[in-house]
């Protein structure tokens, strides 16, 4: 059904902003006319009527509340669309511009939930925003800044400092609710065995600077023994506030205590939150912006991981494994992965040196792999990786190498190989053995030729 979609707004000369399991944001990014562009999103909505499986004679496309002022739903002459600023999957907000300030429409939390908010509301205000934008006051504010910067002159600048209490240490609060988050804390409990962190438990997790942070505020910092061993893994029993957590904060394995300086605030751990990439599309890198294209994938194997939880958020927020699960790779796939890192160093010409040390793993590793022994399955993830990069990178060298041959015979009936190897410094004869096939490109005739190609575009 979104792919029914997707035809009709394509042929409508529209685009679309993101989409979930059952509803497709349909752009106009083409800057057309209001009535227009509503003519045509609405002949992708009545395209639908025909596929109603109730026996009524109306769309199974409706449109969402947040195209109608509130109590208006449904009244077309009343029709106002949102804008859209997308970051990534899940990282969007819609909203309005009433002159100089921004509506905001609809909003997401996603990557933000986890930390308590800087700043509250009274419940009733909170309830009825997180009722018609769907998040709090403090994630909508932030938002707002963020399209003031993607609209001025420096979008990757986001003022996240101007925002209420962002100068306080971030925190997140989490329950005991596993062994693992439980044994966290054994350095502490040992210590504490009067007053333990018990099972479902709260606690609170807070963030330490980066050393490159701190060596900028406080280079005698690092000179801490903490700090040689690893980075420091604040915690602290749970307040609402997190300035006063920052008075209590701990290593949660060492229970060493944590100076406040050392703690992340709001505005550094939220510093990149606008420039989150999307890897599951192309073009949607934390410095690229535009339509995103889609990722095609050619299976090699198939793993089954079931339905068990890898804990991915609680892992990103918190910074560390938390009970990874590791899922065995089966003899089959174990043995496609192996003819296909084998037929691709072959074809591409790759030493076992090399790209072990593009993937990160030792040969040992990467011999017991090809022999058909078992290695854990992220180092065969990391050894894939790699040989897709080499296969990718050839490619392209063979893409451009083919390219710049017809360049060249294009160049030669031009001009001829005498004046073609005066223009390029080369000798006739290497010119005419290279457009035989009987020489390959150097490096050098390569950047000869492309500066002779774009001298030639530019002439005419």
């Amino acid at each position: 059904m979104l792919a029914l979609a997707e035809r009709q707004i394509l042929t409508q000369g529209l685009e679309w902003a993101f989409c979930d399991t059952d509803s497709m944001a349909i752009s106009n990014i083409g800057g057309l006319p209001k009535d227009e562009f509503q003519q045509r999103a609405l002949a992708v909505v009545n395209w639908f009527k025909d596929l109603n499986p109730y026996g009524e004679s109306k769309p199974i496309l409706q449109l969402e509340k947040v195209n109608f002022p509130p109590g208006h739903d449904g009244q077309l002459d009343l029709l106002d669309p949102p804008n859209c600023l997308a970051i990534s999957a899940k990282r969007y907000v819609l909203f309005n511009r009433r002159g100089s300030e921004h509506v905001v429409r609809k909003a997401s939390g996603h990557g933000l939930g986890h930390l308590l908010p800087p700043y509250d509301e009274p419940a009733e205000e909170r309830q009825k925003r997180m009722e018609q934008i769907g998040v709090p006051l403090w994630q909508e504010d932030l938002w707002k800044n963020i399209i003031r910067a993607a609209e001025g002159d420096a979008p990757d600048q986001v003022d996240y400092g101007s925002l209420r209490n962002f100068d306080q240490p971030a925190g997140s609060r989490y329950a005991a609710t596993t062994p693992d988050l439980l044994k966290w804390f054994d350095g502490y409990n040992s210590r504490h065995a009067d007053a333990p962190i018990k099972p479902f438990g709260f606690l609170l997790s807070l963030f330490a600077k980066s050393k490159m942070q701190l060596a900028a505020e406080d280079q005698d910092a690092l000179n801490d023994m903490l700090w040689f061993r690893r980075d420091p893994r604040p915690a602290s029993p749970f307040f609402r506030n997190t300035l006063e957590a920052k008075h209590h904060a701990f290593d949660r394995e060492l229970d060493q205590r944590i100076p406040a300086s050392w703690l992340e605030s709001y505005a550094r751990n939220l510093v990149r939150y606008h420039l989150h990439p999307e890897m599951k599309f192309q073009g949607g890198d934390f410095d690229q912006r535009g339509i995103l294209k889609r990722r095609h994938t050619n299976v090699v194997g198939v793993q089954l991981i079931g339905k068990e939880s890898d804990h991915i958020e609680e892992a990103e927020f918190i910074g560390e494994n938390i009970g990874s699960i590791e899922h065995e790779i089966d003899r089959h796939t174990n043995s496609k992965l192996r003819e296909f890192v084998a037929t691709v160093q072959s074809k591409n010409t790759i030493s076992d040196r090399d790209l072990c040390g593009l993937a990160g793993v030792s040969h040992h590793t990467l011999k017991k792999a090809l022999e058909g022994k078992p290695i854990q399955a992220s180092s065969w993830k990391s050894i894939l990786r790699a040989a897709e990069q080499f296969r990718h990178d050839n490619l392209e060298q063979r893409q451009s190498r083919i390219l710049a041959m017809e360049a060249l015979r294009k160049l030669h009936k031009d001009l001829g190989v005498t004046e073609l190897a005066r223009r390029l410094r080369f000798q006739p004869n290497y010119v005419g053995r290279v457009l035989s096939g009987s020489r390959e490109l150097s490096d050098k005739f390569l950047e000869r030729l492309r500066t002779s190609t774009d001298s030639q575009q530019r002439g005419r």
